[in-house]
């Protein structure tokens, strides 16, 4: 179910809509929702079908792919219209023993339908074209006016960028394993990524735990995992953030936890020939290659990653095995962009596309 539903999802492709800022389809897209509403007339719906019409093509994301993002709502849209066909009051058409069927029932069932069918396919344009970190940072630079009110505009797009990529999600579309568990110390976010689970229906398989890092192996107990993947912040102390308690500085500066914390509590927590996977910055590759031989984890593999192949690495992976012996293989780099806005072959088939 997860693979079908579209919102949230993003698809690589080189287009005009890719390319466009990220503010402007935000707002685009509200103004377009907002109009669905409005519309109450022929004239109006066939506006808002052309319109949709001509951005689907600039977005050159495929119909069919597009279309997907409607199975998940199939029920709801079924429930919705028989619901407006049948128990509008008006000139009745049909009546089948109690249940009536009426002129304005038809045509309140056929907005309805139209207005939830073009919701989501509009909703899924923006989605689509946007990745999520250029999703967020616009949102964030969008509302940094309500700063000036106290409104919480970091946290707020913090919020945003958990719900898209929260890590055991895509971690489930993408591997077979049986269950997951997550470890989040803000209590906002672990929130977000509970709700985030039931949207996809994934309790059974995934859990959510507030706890913090550096308490993990008491939380969770000694050798009790196969596989550790982690997103650790990069940055040493509050560089660059004006509030160290914000949720953005957690998430980006060791306010909370160290490298040396994430290593530890991994190497506690791993069984024996356990995976440890891990995301971070080039800058501090000499420090993290030390201390995992420290912490007894191994490095099994690396692999940089270039935003073009011109451009300095901005990300390196890595993975490590518990008591592995000491031999790493270096990768061949990992190049995102063959030029703006255009994704390498590798990227596309990574993605599946």
């Amino acid at each position: 179910m997860i693979k079908d539903i579209t919102i949230g999802q993003y698809y690589p492709a080189k287009s005009i809509l890719h390319r466009l800022d990220p503010r402007v389809k935000f707002v685009g897209t509200i103004a377009f929702l907002i109009s669905l509403f409005v519309a109450d007339s022929l004239w109006g719906y066939l506006l808002a079908t052309a319109f949709l019409a001509v951005v689907i093509v600039l977005s050159k994301v495929p119909v069919k792919f597009m279309m997907k993002g409607l199975k998940p709502l199939f029920f709801i849209f079924i429930l919705t219209v028989a619901f407006n066909l049948f128990l509008v009051p008006g000139k009745v058409v049909v009546q089948i023993w109690i249940l009536k069927i009426t002129e304005e029932g038809i045509r309140q069932a056929i907005k309805i339908g139209i207005r939830l069918i073009y919701l989501v396919m509009g909703s899924s344009v923006m989605t689509l074209t946007t990745t999520p970190n250029q999703l967020t940072d616009g949102l964030e630079k969008l509302m940094r006016p309500l700063n000036k009110i106290k409104v919480p505009v970091h946290e707020i797009a913090m919020m945003m960028s958990i719900a898209l990529r929260f890590i055991p999600i895509l971690m489930e579309a993408k591997t077979d394993a049986a269950d997951f568990t997550a470890l989040e110390i803000q209590e906002e976010s672990a929130d977000m990524a509970r709700r985030s689970v039931a949207y996809n229906h994934l309790e059974d398989k995934i859990k959510v735990i507030t706890g913090d890092i550096r308490d993990a192996s008491n939380i969770f107990g000694a050798s009790s995992f196969h596989v550790i993947t982690t997103n650790p912040p990069y940055m040493i102390g509050t560089h660059g953030e004006n509030s160290p308690s914000t949720a953005k500085a957690i998430a980006r500066h060791e306010v909370l936890c160290t490298l040396d914390d994430i290593l530890r509590e991994s190497a506690k927590m791993l069984m024996p020939g356990g995976r440890f996977y891990m995301v971070h910055r080039p800058f501090r590759l000499a420090e993290i290659m030390s201390k995992m031989v420290e912490y007894k984890i191994e490095p099994k593999r690396m692999r940089l990653v270039y935003p073009y192949i011109n451009k300095e690495p901005n990300m390196v992976l890595i993975e490590g095995l518990r008591g592995g012996k000491s031999r790493v293989t270096v990768e061949k780099p990992l190049i995102v962009y063959k030029e703006q806005g255009v994704y390498t072959d590798e990227i596309y088939d990574i993605y599946g596309y």
